[in-house]
């Protein structure tokens, strides 16, 4: 698995991952796909993480992990990712 930035054809699993976690995902614009990393295993998104730019600053907008795969460190890889 690797952490990369998503394609406009991955929206609807990344959309798919938010509902699941029970995040929002409805003003989530092409715009702010452009600051998400996701992980993903067997062509299905399994987490993502999304940053909101704020001047020279960014914001962690979303953090999301299938329950699936919870528990194996892939949060704390994709926040480490979206830090660098």
């Amino acid at each position: 698995m690797a952490i990369e930035a998503p394609l406009p054809k991955d929206e609807t699993w990344i959309r798919q991952l938010l509902i699941l976690c029970e995040l929002p995902q409805k003003d989530i614009t092409p715009e702010h796909l452009r600051h998400f990393l996701f992980l993903k295993e067997k062509g299905q998104v399994i987490g993502l993480v999304g940053v909101e730019a704020l001047g020279q600053f960014g914001l962690f907008r979303s953090l999301a992990v299938d329950p699936k795969y919870r528990c194996r460190g892939f949060a704390s890889q994709l926040i480490e990712k979206a830090e660098e």
